[in-house]
């Protein structure tokens, strides 16, 4: 209906996944499961912040030539002309914590393929 009204739609993709997602359950070797994503201690947020989900295996990824991306973003082709990645810097660098932590501040920055 969109389509014939000239009407295209922009869909939203989160750049993580809930620990209790489908994704998670059915790849657990894609995700850092004993990691959380999240942002450094600021003027705002002197704890910084724990968004709780995790961050991704890219080595993993890599070596199965980042299936999984490929098949979620056609996924979301099937219902979008065009979306936005939030939080797309999360491709490049990342602050990571131990998921056993409430707070951010023991946290570092993670780069892609978890590299420092």
């Amino acid at each position: 209906y969109a389509v014939d009204q000239g009407i295209a739609l922009k869909g939203d993709l989160p750049i993580g996944v809930d620990k209790h997602s489908v994704d998670c359950w059915t790849h657990p070797d894609i995700f850092r499961m004993d990691s959380n994503a999240g942002a450094p201690p600021d003027y705002y947020a002197k704890d910084g912040q724990n968004w709780g989900f995790p961050t991704y295996n890219w080595e993993k990824m890599e070596e199965e030539g980042y299936l999984w991306w490929e098949q979620r973003l056609g996924h979301l082709g099937k219902y979008f002309h065009a979306y936005r990645i939030d939080h797309i810097l999360g491709f490049f660098r990342i602050w990571e914590l131990p998921s056993i932590v409430s707070n951010a501040t023991p946290g570092g920055i993670k780069g892609e393929k978890g590299t420092a």
